[in-house]
């Protein structure tokens, strides 16, 4: 026996009860269940941030290891800002400890969104945080959004003499000291000009990049 669909009026090929598969009658595909095709799993979402050291690789041939972001973050300019992870230091893997590549996702990069490079010490022990900066601000990063991924690295410098006895720690940002800039005016580029005017000529050496629009010359430089 058949029964007629009322959702479409075509007519199923194997309905044989009171229920009725519509879905199934609008492919004409008898009534059998079709099974749905599930939505790709986004990889720049994660279920759980933990503030212990849990990042874990996406596929099981991954090379690094995916971070997320903590907190909610707006980039709101095109400078550089950080962002937590709630991931502290040390690096363990199977007991062992490593230092790390931080780098961006493909998955984020094409939006616009670009990961700085950084390295992770194998001593250090402070919160995890990702460089980011957009060239197309406002750009906001929603919390447990997967943004890098670390690259677990053995420290092959084990060993060896350093400069600082002391360890890493929790020393991140600012940890090489402050940045001075000087610079002497007077050796800057110079170059030689001539001025004329109506039958006087001089030659100058004038300075060049002073950031003025104008540039004056002095009257005893002048015949």
């Amino acid at each position: 026996m058949r029964r007629e669909c009322r959702s479409t009026g075509v007519w199923c090929q194997n309905c044989q009860s009171s229920t009725h598969n519509t879905t199934a009658c609008r492919r004409r595909s008898g009534n059998s269940a079709e099974r749905e095709r599930q939505p790709r799993t986004d990889t720049n979402r994660c279920r759980n941030i933990s503030a212990t050291f849990s990042m874990q690789p996406a596929t099981t041939g991954s090379l690094g290891l995916d971070l997320a972001a903590a907190v909610t973050t707006t980039l709101m300019t095109s400078r550089p800002a950080k962002v937590p992870t709630g991931v502290y230091g040390p690096i363990k893997i199977n007991g062992q400890t490593y230092g790390g590549l931080l780098l961006g996702r493909s998955s984020v990069t094409i939006m616009g969104l670009f990961v700085l490079p950084g390295v992770i010490d194998a001593d250090y022990t402070g919160e995890l945080q990702i460089m980011v900066h957009t060239p197309f601000p406002p750009v906001t990063i929603e919390k447990g959004q997967r943004i890098a991924q670390l690259i677990p690295l053995p420290q092959v410098t084990k060993g060896m003499p350093a400069l600082d006895s002391h360890p890493r720690s929790q020393r991140g940002f600012g940890s090489s000291g402050l940045a001075l800039l000087t610079m002497d005016l007077h050796s800057r580029p110079k170059k030689k000009i001539k001025l004329t005017y109506g039958s006087d000529t001089i030659e100058l050496l004038g300075l060049l990049d002073t950031g003025a629009d104008t540039s004056i010359v002095s009257p005893e430089k002048w015949p």
